[in-house]
């Protein structure tokens, strides 16, 4: 952790929500400044080093390991924290228009006994329109993408109007952001969201698809097993559609924690918890890649990755790129970098030349 073991305390003694805008903030403003870039470069930067390189749709990243969205929410940062060491970004979740997010606050809470949060946000940020003027020519060292979802309105809003949403949302930022990442789900409650319903989703990609000229498209949804097959069927028909974004919502209880129940017993929101999520997370990952075709779709996975050895694990389970967010909050900004060294390490022990070879290596029966 080297510094931040001496600031996160005092981070940690302020609200979670108002330590996170706190972070936010300074990073923004510290990353006009070109010194401050560079020496975030040389300080947090990963190795840059070929065996990490990889190309997935068509892009470019010098390392496979990512910050998810929930992060940078709104698109602030992009120029500082580009600069901590991930091979990519993703901003957001951004929806169509600003939201405040869920009103009752606290709106988020940690569980520092298990380096885990539970979130009620309820998706705020400043709408696509704001998020987009403010990304457009912004100086990024990696490859971003944009994560879309619908407006947190407070009262349920019908399948018809998220899909125009969507849609709309996709088309402001298609000429901006190396990918899309589209939710058809909801992060903060268990069970299908609406647009993850068969028809919904077709006619979801059916709208999009009208929008105009598309970057790599990826689906974040959460279904069963088996539904994977049914949900392929559908996405085989837009092209545009170049993988899945993958993560999981455990339920409860939760079971195995380190946290006292009565602790998080009354807490409202999704757990994100290492410990849960990850071996969730693990499987998901093994279930679709076993089902989609690799050199179609590409899948994306999130959900309690800390150290090189969970992110080696997961590529082999058949993810292309893994993502990290709770994990920088507890560990700091030295995360990638260490995630990558540890990776490069496990690499040569196992004769490895290139973070690709990893790519379903546990799986590759199943492909031949």
């Amino acid at each position: 952790m080297s510094v931040y073991r001496f600031i996160r305390p005092l981070l940690f003694r302020l609200d979670p929500e108002r330590a996170h805008s706190f972070a936010l903030g300074a990073s923004g403003a510290l990353g006009r400044l070109g010194a401050v870039r560079a020496a975030a470069s040389q300080r947090w930067g990963a190795p840059r080093d070929p065996r990490l390189a990889t190309n997935v749709a068509g892009i470019a990243f010098p390392n496979p390991v990512g910050l998810g969205a929930g992060y940078d929410k709104s698109g602030d940062a992009i120029p500082l924290i580009s600069r901590l060491g991930f091979g990519f970004l993703e901003i957001g979740s951004v929806s169509r228009w600003p939201s405040e997010g869920n009103p009752v606050r606290p709106r988020v809470f940690r569980l520092p006994a298990d380096e885990a949060l539970v979130v009620n946000y309820g998706v705020p940020n400043d709408g696509a329109d704001v998020v987009a003027a403010r990304i457009r020519g912004v100086e990024s060292a990696v490859p971003f993408g944009v994560n879309l979802v619908e407006t947190n309105t407070g009262h349920t809003t019908e399948p018809a109007e998220i899909i125009e949403e969507l849609a709309q949302a996709a088309a402001t930022f298609a000429p901006l952001a190396s990918f899309l990442a589209i939710s058809a789900e909801c992060a903060n409650a268990p069970g299908m969201h609406p647009i993850a319903k068969l028809d919904n989703l077709r006619s979801l990609l059916d709208a999009i698809g009208r929008t105009g000229p598309l970057p790599p498209v990826f689906v974040k949804l959460r279904v069963p097993p088996e539904t994977i097959d049914d949900v392929l069927r559908i996405t085989d028909g837009f092209p545009f559609v170049r993988g899945f974004r993958i993560n999981t919502v455990q339920a409860r209880p939760y079971a195995g924690l380190n946290t006292p129940q009565e602790t998080w017993e009354p807490l409202k929101g999704s757990l994100s918890s290492p410990r849960l999520g990850y071996p969730a997370m693990l499987q998901a990952v093994r279930d679709w890649y076993r089902r989609a075709d690799p050199q179609r779709y590409a899948l994306i996975a999130s959900g309690g990755i800390r150290t090189g050895r969970d992110a080696y694990a997961t590529l082999r389970a058949g993810a292309s790129l893994v993502q990290c967010v709770t994990a920088l909050i507890f560990q700091g900004p030295s995360l990638a970098r260490r995630i990558n060294k540890q990776l490069l390490a496990l690499m040569q022990a196992d004769g490895v030349t290139n973070v690709a070879e990893l790519i379903g290596a546990e799986n590759q029966k199943v492909h031949q």
